[in-house]
């Protein structure tokens, strides 16, 4: 649907940043609290800095306040990753978690994309197949066939979804 057709009050279709319709329209409060100790653990801000001002996560005025934060000697990753996931990212609008996975998916050449993988709590089989929605949207934009065949088990992925290498 163009802009021009779209009524005045309706906003634009919300996107992850591989381009899919957002998977998550809103932040999903509980499977991030429910996984909250390990995303603080293993989510590093100076790798994924970048990657949420170039998805639109962060505006440039909220990466130096970050910034600022990573030298301050009283300030640790886990304080900056709990503002971030508790505070900052829920107000970004519909697609934010859709985008904030797909920052770790490519952050760092791929070396955050463990955490990904290593999310095991679900609040709900909804959550859950939704995140292997997301999961399986950003494995088949980024045509990552090793990773799409790996996910599929891992992941329970329908094998529609795997491509031939």
């Amino acid at each position: 649907m163009s802009t021009a057709s779209r009524p005045l009050s309706s906003p634009p279709p919300s996107t992850s940043s591989c381009g899919a319709p957002a998977v998550f329209t809103e932040w999903p409060k509980e499977l991030v609290r429910v996984n909250l100790v390990y995303l603080l653990e293993r989510c590093d801000p100076k790798e994924l800095l970048d990657y949420f001002i170039q998805s639109g996560l962060l505006i440039e005025g909220e990466r130096e306040v970050v910034r600022k934060q990573l030298v301050c000697p009283k300030t640790t990753c886990r304080d900056i990753n709990r503002q971030l996931l508790l505070q900052t990212l829920p107000r970004k609008g519909p697609g934010a978690f859709d985008k904030f996975v797909s920052c770790l998916y490519v952050a760092a050449g791929g070396t955050c994309r463990h955490v990904l993988t290593g999310l095991e709590k679900f609040p709900d089989s909804v959550t859950r197949q939704r995140f292997n929605k997301l999961m399986e949207n950003l494995l088949i934009a980024h045509n990552d066939v090793v990773c799409v065949q790996e996910a599929a088990g891992s992941l329970n992925l329908p094998t529609a979804c795997t491509k031939d290498p």
